[in-house]
């Protein structure tokens, strides 16, 4: 035991007391006990005191970093609730963007893959691997004489605006001299629940463009708006229809024109079809 837990036991057993000093007795105060056990008693209450103002002083040099330790961790706690409620204000943006800002016009690509070629003067599918690279072109071979057609059904998104539309081709063309000139038109009609499919398309419009190189792809310039036939709102299904004009004057390249795609532009009401 060490001298401290000793003196500590002695003040606190009746060790020293009011009794004579004996053998039995060896802490009484009494039979001139006093002049041995009062000193003693003294130097055990000053080791008690001196290992009491050693505690004290633990405890007084552990307060600063205690405190400091509890700054840390309200700063931490901060720190936190700032991060959170940057957080939550990011995703707030995010959504006002999404659900307002992203809206307004948008694409809507079609390739010549989707596209069917109609049983009446329909295109012709074709397929080819490019010589020295080896792309795969999927395309529709359109007649110079005979106004041919392919369409494409497309499930229109739910914030489309119901309003008109545009396009512009993407195509190609095979080797000749002279007169580069072709004419693609597209028409449309919607189709919604219960409504029937065999309905009369709308009035086409027109992309007129010029080639001139074999083995290049060119993109005509963008069509006047397109009204789509029925009462189109988002949702429906859109019959796309696009076309050769042969007999449109500017329509002179004495070759196939080959469509290989068309861009298709809409306007949307929100940015999200959730």
């Amino acid at each position: 035991m060490s001298a401290y837990s000793d003196a500590v036991t002695r003040l606190t057993t009746a060790y020293y007391n009011s009794g004579v000093k004996s053998v039995a007795n060896p802490g009484g105060f009494a039979g001139f006990g006093h002049g041995v056990n009062f000193p003693a008693a003294l130097g055990d209450v000053g080791i008690v005191f001196a290992n009491l103002d050693a505690s004290l002083a633990l405890i007084a040099g552990a307060a600063p970093a205690a405190s400091a330790a509890a700054a840390s961790a309200s700063a931490a706690a901060t720190s936190a609730t700032n991060a959170a409620t940057a957080k939550t204000a990011a995703e707030t943006a995010r959504d006002v963007a999404v659900a307002a800002g992203a809206a307004g016009r948008q694409t809507i690509p079609l390739v010549a893959a989707s596209m069917k070629g109609r049983q009446t003067n329909g295109a012709q599918g074709v397929i080819v691997e490019l010589a020295t690279n080896k792309q795969m072109i999927a395309y529709f071979a359109f007649d110079t004489s005979v106004s041919e057609a392919v369409q494409v059904l497309v499930p229109m998104p739910k914030a489309y605006d119901g309003g008109t539309v545009s396009f512009r081709p993407r195509w190609r063309h095979g080797a000749t001299t002279v007169n580069f000139g072709v004419v693609v038109g597209c028409r449309a009609v919607a189709v919604g629940d219960n409504e029937a499919l065999d309905a009369a398309f709308g009035t086409a419009q027109y992309s007129t463009d010029t080639g001139g190189t074999t083995g290049r792809q060119y993109i005509g310039p963008e069509s006047a708006a397109i009204t789509i036939a029925g009462t189109p709102v988002g949702g429906e299904s859109v019959f796309f229809e696009f076309f050769r004009a042969t007999a449109d004057a500017n329509d002179n390249m004495a070759i196939d024109m080959d469509l290989i795609g068309a861009d298709l532009f809409i306007t949307t009401t929100k940015g999200t079809d959730i």
